[in-house]
């Protein structure tokens, strides 16, 4: 009995030393980064396929020229580079022409919208870049009615943000660790070091823990797009 009663004392005093310690990290240094040390929520399965629910090309609000684009296994994004060229310039080139509803002479062999208006033509030429592919070591997730895509940095830690959606709106919510009333004692569990010189926090969470950081706006940076 009194073998249980010095463990039990033993464990908190343990438990509280953490607490002070957490306590003492928080309060003495700012971070500027975060990452999770394991995909997040740590115990629920990976998906292969983003579902097709979610599936598709959505608009940024208040900038319809970017989009995002949900492919079956991939996360895309594109926005247009506006290229004012006036009719004259047109007439005189010999690159420039226009065939099939494109616009000839920007980009090699290959034709991109266009729009005249006025003496301008507006060449649209459609920037295309990966934002995020499942593989081996970058992970999707779901969490009740959210996707997780947990990348994985150079340093091996893992960079996540949640996805949402809400009939024709999509939100990307990610994590800004500078923010007022970041929640990291949400997480209970995580150290800290030194990362190219960047004060860092790295998490840990049981699946409780991470419902709770998300309950408490963790993922509080938060993108809006639309159908």
């Amino acid at each position: 009995m009194k073998n249980k009663k010095f463990i039990m004392k033993k464990w908190i005093i343990v438990m509280l030393f953490l607490w002070i310690s957490i306590s003492s990290i928080i309060g003495q240094e700012s971070f500027n980064s975060f990452y999770f040390k394991e995909p997040q929520p740590v115990d629920n399965k990976s998906s292969k396929k983003f579902p097709k629910k979610i599936q598709g090309s959505y608009f940024k609000h208040n900038d319809s020229i970017v989009q995002i684009i949900i492919e079956p296994e991939s996360i895309y994004t594109t926005f247009a580079i506006v290229m004012p060229i006036s009719n004259k310039e047109v007439q005189k080139s010999h690159n420039f022409y226009t065939k099939d509803s494109l616009f000839y002479g920007i980009k090699e062999n290959e034709g991109i919208p266009y729009k005249e208006l006025n003496d301008t033509t507006y060449a649209f030429l459609i920037q295309k870049d990966l934002l995020f592919k499942i593989d081996s070591i970058n992970v999707l997730k779901k969490f009740g009615d959210d996707y997780f895509i947990n990348e994985r940095k150079s340093n091996g830690y893992y960079s996540t943000t949640r996805i949402h959606k809400n009939d024709t709106l999509l939100e990307i919510y990610e994590i800004d660790p500078s923010a007022k009333d970041f929640p990291i004692k949400a997480l209970k569990y995580f150290s800290s070091e030194k990362i190219d010189d960047i004060n860092t926090l790295i998490a840990f969470p049981t699946n409780e823990d991470f419902k709770n950081f998300i309950d408490l706006n963790g993922f509080v940076d938060t993108t809006k797009y639309h159908l």
